[in-house]
């Protein structure tokens, strides 16, 4: 049976760990593509919280990487092509040499996180085998049957996704809903490892399912007989908290 795995690699054992020293608060995204190129694992990169041409100095000193080309930017972020050295391309065929795919890779100063999906239990054994030999220092957190994840999406969830309910659980244990906030969208999204715009994007999705699997399913049987809400019912109280957005 196919099984998602969340693992971790630190960052001293494979990709720009002399960017990272340089660059500490920097957060490396891998850009998935429909078809990557043969012979290559993550050639493109979005990175954000540091200057391009900091980021590009960093790079142009780090042994992981072989040629850059920056493709786009805007305030926050940036789009890059890479080719990595022979090394860290030997690491990526590790993980998918059994016909693995890399499904989310994400980078920082803490190490490098991947979720991947394997055709079955037997091939991440091999793989984390595999690993060890080379001494790699694989850490798992999580794995997943890939059937069960799909199946939780689509009934006992709301209408969630697996990826939707992860992220409001997580940041309701986290303290995200509290009011003041406890943690922000940028630490949840680092230790989640995806970006704080896939987070919010996730997060969004994953309240407008509930209202409408819930509140405006005709289900509810707290709005089965309530009148509609007038602008009386609400408090003008300027000390009540902000909504954010």
């Amino acid at each position: 049976m196919a099984t998602i795995c969340k693992l971790s690699v630190p960052v001293r054992e494979f990709a720009l760990a002399r960017t990272f020293q340089t660059c500490p608060d920097a957060i490396v995204e891998c850009e998935q593509l429909i078809e990557p190129p043969p012979d290559t694992g993550m050639p493109l990169i979005r990175v954000r919280e540091i200057s391009p041409d900091v980021f590009e100095t960093a790079l142009a000193e780090d042994s992981t990487v072989v040629t850059y080309t920056q493709l786009a930017g805007t305030e926050n972020e940036w789009l890059y092509k890479l080719e990595w050295s022979d090394t860290i391309q030997l690491v990526l065929k590790f993980f998918t040499i059994e016909g693995a795919v890399i499904l989310d890779a994400m980078g920082s100063a803490d190490g490098w996180r991947f979720r991947v999906l394997f055709s079955s239990r037997d091939d991440l054994t091999e793989t984390v085998e595999r690993c060890e030999t080379h001494n790699i220092s694989l850490s798992i957190h999580s794995i997943r049957d890939f059937d069960s994840e799909t199946a939780s999406s689509e009934s006992a969830r709301f209408g969630l996704t697996a990826d939707q309910h992860e992220g409001l659980l997580f940041a309701y244990e986290q303290g995200y809903f509290e009011v003041p906030r406890v943690v922000g969208l940028e630490d949840l999204a680092t230790d989640i490892g995806i970006s704080h715009q896939a987070l919010s994007e996730r997060l969004r999705r994953g309240h407008e399912t509930l209202i409408r699997e819930t509140l405006l399913s005709g289900n509810d049987p707290l709005m089965a007989d309530q009148q509609p809400a007038t602008d009386a019912d609400y408090s003008d109280d300027e000390n009540a908290p902000p909504v954010d957005d």
